[in-house]
């Protein structure tokens, strides 16, 4: 189960909200925002996702990793 997967589920679930008063950093639903973008248009590059939102490519970068890597 990657990050975005488990986020996802606590999104879903009600849960996720909760978890910013205990300190969830704030750019999450951002960076979830970016990472359902990067799914629903597999052929664009980061670059060109960073355009999309009007953000910097390392911004993108590490939103899309850190939504990939596995959750423990």
């Amino acid at each position: 189960m990657t990050h975005y997967e488990f986020l996802l589920a606590k999104r879903l679930s009600g849960e996720l909200r909760q978890w910013y008063q205990y300190g969830l950093a704030p750019q999450t639903e951002q960076w979830m925002t970016y990472y359902e973008y990067s799914l629903s248009h597999p052929d664009e590059s980061q670059l060109e996702i960073a355009n999309h939102f009007g953000r910097g490519h390392s911004t993108i970068q590490r939103a899309l990793e850190f939504m990939s890597t596995p959750h423990r």
